[in-house]
């Protein structure tokens, strides 16, 4: 009890007196896909609404890159391969300046974002049990974040789609600790979808990925927070 009182004037310490992101302002009409953001903490877009001119570039680059025939990983989260570095910086620039993305987290955080990070991964089976990330967990970056991720392969049951509690970003000063069962009071969502498949969530909420059984999962995420995340902003924008 002691840790989530701490907890939670921290919480709002960091916020500095300001509106929370996921609380909806009743004297400003918002578009849809933002209530449902703050309502639920995560939206899916199709790409094929929007005139994203550097998705096919995006997905040309990721068909060509290599991929280990030997997975062995020397990280801690050893079922992930980092494979940022075979994506030119000036695609992977363009893609986190993208206008739609930056307005959507200037309008969730009712502040200016800043771009934190950026990463392509590769999660693949390993025969062990859910780890790290693979385990229910929040981020404890910011009150106020934002993830872009952006499938760049074909994402089923089978090759670990993002998963996520719709309505626990609500609870960003709840228990941190990665956990293998959800509380009952919040369903699991599984984001399936095809190559260029967009989700954009505030992982202040319980998520995590889910364990792939067979195939891979490629990933491109990015990382929005406010000017002045808990951490302080990365120097490597590219990791």
């Amino acid at each position: 009890m002691k840790r989530q009182i701490r907890d939670l004037l921290r919480y709002f310490l960091q916020l500095k007196f300001r509106i929370p992101p996921f609380v909806r302002s009743s004297f400003i009409r918002e578009p849809a896909h933002l209530s449902l953001l703050r309502k639920d903490g995560i939206l899916l877009i199709n790409p094929s609404n929007f005139d994203f001119s550097w998705m096919h570039r995006l997905l040309e680059a990721c068909s060509k890159i290599s991929i280990p025939e030997n997975k062995n990983s020397t990280n801690r989260k050893d079922y992930r391969l980092y494979l940022t570095n075979q994506f030119e910086s000036v695609l992977l620039s363009e893609i986190c300046n993208e206008a739609i993305f930056l307005d959507i987290a200037y309008q969730y955080f009712r502040r200016k974002p800043q771009l934190n990070y950026c990463s392509v991964w590769l999660d693949f089976p390993t025969g062990d049990a859910e780890k790290e990330t693979q385990l229910w967990h929040r981020d404890p970056d910011d009150p106020f974040l934002l993830k872009i991720f952006i499938y760049l392969n074909d994402v089923n049951m089978n090759n670990g789609p993002f998963t996520f509690a719709p309505g626990s970003h609500t609870m960003p000063f709840g228990k941190w600790e990665r956990q293998v069962n959800l509380s009952n009071r919040y369903i699991e969502f599984n984001a399936v979808g095809e190559k260029g498949t967009i989700i954009i969530a505030d992982t202040n909420g319980l998520h995590k990925g889910l364990l792939p059984e067979q195939g891979h999962r490629i990933l491109l995420t990015i990382n929005y927070t406010s000017l002045n995340p808990r951490f302080g902003v990365n120097k490597n924008i590219f990791q």
